[in-house]
């Protein structure tokens, strides 16, 4: 943290070949803009990459005008945590008797899942996965209407498949919904029975 400046340029500076000293250039090589990284204006945000490294900021406030501040050397990093993301299927009716694979990328999380049925990947680094099903044992995805929802993704999107982004720590839920289609069966009855007309229903 840059007490009392705005950070808007960063430095990650190895200490046994550049020991982070000042220098009044701005524009000198290894600068880089601050980004979406950092959580405020005066804050670097340290990732794994820094382990053993020294951060220098280069701030202003109004003070004391631009200022450049080396860090210490950057102690232990720790990994960003795990995330997970969890499928369930959601079935319309809820006794319809087709069957779904549930996937996480190339990953099936829940084999012939029926309605309620849910499979979770675990272990996940902050990224984009792709939530997506195929169809199991004697379903065809032909018959319903699908559409996919998971948390932090907005509404339901129609499909059968949904990019979802998992943030450090983030457990993801997404739900598939499956609506069996309907049908309309037309039968004809003519008077009597033996009548020879015929007709396009």
């Amino acid at each position: 943290t840059a007490s009392g400046a705005t950070i808007f340029k960063w430095q990650r500076c190895d200490p046994g070949t550049d020991p982070c000293a000042a220098d009044a250039n701005q524009n000198a090589s290894g600068w880089q803009n601050t980004t979406t990284q950092e959580s405020d204006p005066s804050t670097y945000t340290l990732t794994p990459a820094d382990q053993g490294m020294m951060i220098r900021v280069l701030g202003k406030d109004t003070s004391l005008g631009t200022k450049f501040v080396p860090s210490n050397r950057v102690g232990p990093v720790a990994p960003p945590p795990p995330g997970s993301i969890t499928v369930t299927k959601d079935l319309a009716p809820a006794d319809d008797g087709g069957v779904f694979d549930l996937m996480v990328d190339d990953v099936v999380v829940a084999d012939d899942a029926s309605d309620g049925d849910s499979g979770t990947a675990s272990n996940l680094s902050p990224g984009t996965y792709t939530v997506a099903e195929l169809a199991g044992t004697g379903t065809s995805l032909g018959d319903y209407d699908s559409s996919v929802q998971c948390t932090g993704e907005g509404d339901a999107q129609s499909g059968t498949s949904l990019n979802v982004t998992v943030a450090a720590g983030e457990n993801v839920q997404c739900t598939i919904t499956n609506t069996r289609d309907g049908s309309i069966t037309v039968t004809k009855d003519l008077a009597p029975a033996d009548d020879g007309g015929v007709f396009d229903l």
